[in-house]
């Protein structure tokens, strides 16, 4: 497992990937990046292309067991619920674009427009099992972004030391912007 640093994820309605910080809940309706938009991409296996997603602002993993639609950030540890396959979006025409197939049910994680909520509680659901659409509006495309760290307006070692600190220089090592682009390259 290895680290690559910050990321922030985008839907294809412009808005960021978004855990909030007191229970995971899902959202997808914020056109800015911030503590709840910023995650920690994971590479678990390079070849397999499977990746985990840790959110800056709560320290835990997207998780999504399978015989849901939710998969909210709220896992302190990694199984394969919270393992993703990071499906490239080049063999369909959408040549920025990633999906994630959770690795528990085949699900893909969607996004609606900002305000549609899912039964999860967000605008962002997992379960669609079926496999990505040449066309750019499919609601299972996300654009993955190298991220800087963000700002949270307060004492951020206050709010995150406590997590920082258990997962020790793993997470230390990497407050830098991931290399994307190679992530990118990796998964085609």
């Amino acid at each position: 497992m290895t680290n690559l640093g910050l990321v922030g994820i985008k839907s294809t309605h412009g808005r960021y990937l978004q855990a909030h910080s007191d229970n995971g809940e899902m959202h997808a309706s914020n056109p800015s990046r911030n503590t709840e938009e910023t995650w920690f991409l994971y590479e678990i296996d390079k070849d397999q292309h499977h990746y985990a997603l840790m959110n800056w602002s709560n320290g835990k993993f997207m998780s999504h067991p399978g015989g849901t639609q939710c998969a909210p950030a709220n896992a302190q540890i990694l199984t394969n619920s919270e393992i993703w396959e990071m499906v490239s979006g080049v063999a369909f025409g959408a040549l920025n674009a990633v999906a994630f197939k959770s690795l528990s049910d085949g699900a893909y994680l969607g996004a609606y427009g900002p305000g549609q909520n899912t039964p999860c509680g967000g605008e962002v659901g997992c379960g669609d099992p079926n496999p990505p659409e040449a066309r750019g509006d499919w609601p299972g495309w996300w654009v993955v972004e190298p991220a800087g760290t963000p700002e949270t307006g307060h004492d951020l070692w206050n709010r995150v030391g406590s997590w920082v600190t258990a997962l020790g220089q793993n997470v230390l090592n990497k407050l830098s912007p991931a290399d994307v682009a190679a992530v990118l390259q990796a998964i085609v």
